[in-house]
């Protein structure tokens, strides 16, 4: 059952990361033909593959399982100043960083 849902929730993170928007400037961006986008791709499989396998190896499960509970209770126990501040910074160091096109705005 572990697997299953690790497989499905990877699929769904996998499915909305890579969504492309009507925007001519990200299209382009995506499909530049220097095979970019490819390896982002295999980089998150091949990521998402080591995570799986060390999810199923008896020697490390129990860390695997041990860092999944601390992960769930920290995100379990904020509260929606948390989320407020947490997605202003994300913003604003994304924008100060020069990640997110304005062309499409």
């Amino acid at each position: 059952m572990e697997l299953n849902s690790l497989l499905r929730t990877s699929w769904i993170i996998f499915e909305t990361s890579h969504q492309v928007s009507d925007c001519t400037h990200v299209n382009n961006e995506l499909h530049d033909g220097d095979g970019t986008h490819a390896k982002k791709i295999i980089l998150y499989v091949v990521g998402q593959l080591v995570i799986l396998l060390m999810s199923m190896i008896p020697l490390t499960k129990s860390y695997y399982t041990t860092a999944k509970h601390v992960y769930t209770d920290a995100i379990c126990h904020r509260g929606p100043l948390s989320a407020l501040i947490g997605g202003f910074l994300l913003g604003a160091g994304m924008a100060i960083a020069g990640a997110v096109s304005t062309d499409c705005l």
